[in-house]
């Protein structure tokens, strides 16, 4: 089997050089002719598809091969577009942090209406 970090690789270094076996439609899809594959890539996920069944998801690659993916975003993507993605979701991730951090400095007393117990476990304690 192929090394599929290098199959992007050496898609990604196709799209940065134009080569016209990689063609680009719009910012969220590559072709590549020779293959027939096309790799769509949108704001938060990607996948590849074959003939329009799917090949592959964001969820069979490792995290490497992901962020080679997101870079073959990033040369797709005009940069105005790439700026204000970047600006509108910087907001929002500080707020869903927040709010995740918060619930760890102000937990809520859950309500155990029928309590389980378990053999050999651990007590947590906070």
């Amino acid at each position: 089997m192929l090394s599929l970090e290098s199959i992007l690789t050496y898609i990604h270094n196709g799209v940065a050089k134009q080569d016209p076996r990689f063609v680009v439609e719009g910012y969220e899809h590559v072709t590549d002719t020779s293959t027939g594959i096309m790799l769509h890539v949108y704001d938060k996920w990607f996948k590849v598809t074959y003939e329009n069944d799917n090949i592959v998801t964001q969820d069979d690659f490792t995290k490497e091969e992901r962020d080679t993916v997101w870079k073959i975003k990033e040369l797709i993507t005009p940069p105005d577009v790439l700026e204000k993605m970047i600006t509108d979701i910087k907001p929002l991730q500080e707020a869903r942090r927040a709010k995740f951090s918060a619930l760890y400095e102000n937990p809520t007393p859950m309500a155990v209406n029928a309590p389980v117990a378990e053999d050999n476990a651990d007590i947590y304690m906070g």
